[in-house]
């Protein structure tokens, strides 16, 4: 997660589409440091995929044990106000009726927590791939093809296929063209 400063003072948050670097808006150079790439094919970062990204990629066991944790609290406690009618009857029931409330409600509480979380998980990725989309949409298509090509460089670059010298003049054309 990026510092909260940041997000206070308003400031726009850029990143480089071929290595992936971020830079923080007033500190932004003409050309990446790690690649070469031009300032102009950066993009804007957006905290709500950052988010929703940290949503989706949470380890989903751990998820789905809160969720059923939390309900079978709920669905105990549900189910020991119908029967008891309040809080307070709740408490002064017979140990063998709250025994067998706690047996009961664990299955239907690890349905509930389960499908809540899987849900959620759901409607989270949805808005992942919705935030992308709408990312690749808005970039035009020969960004896309110069950023493809640019990626293409760096791999032959950092494979040792291409010298530094010749990734520099591939890149440079590659940059005049846009």
């Amino acid at each position: 997660m990026r510092p909260t400063r940041i997000r206070e003072m308003n400031m726009k948050e850029y990143i480089c589409p071929v290595c992936q670097k971020e830079f923080v808006e007033g500190s932004v150079p003409d050309q990446c440091p790690e690649c070469g790439c031009s300032k102009e094919l950066f993009n804007v970062i957006d905290d709500s995929e950052h988010q929703s990204n940290y949503i989706v990629e949470k380890p989903i066991g751990i998820s789905i044990l809160f969720g059923i944790i939390i309900g079978w609290i709920l669905s105990f406690i549900l189910i020991c106000l119908i029967i008891g009618g309040s809080i307070e009857d709740m408490f002064s029931m017979d140990e063998f009726v709250f025994r067998m409330i706690l047996f009961i409600s664990f299955p239907m509480g690890a349905i509930l927590g389960t499908t809540f979380v899987l849900a959620y998980r759901k409607v989270a990725k949805d808005k992942q791939t919705n935030i992308q989309t709408n990312i690749q949409a808005a970039t035009p298509t020969n960004q896309k093809d110069t950023v493809t090509k640019l990626k293409e460089l760096k791999e032959l670059l950092d494979s040792g296929v291409l010298t530094q010298e010749e990734f520099n003049s591939q890149k440079e054309k590659l940059l005049a063209e846009h």
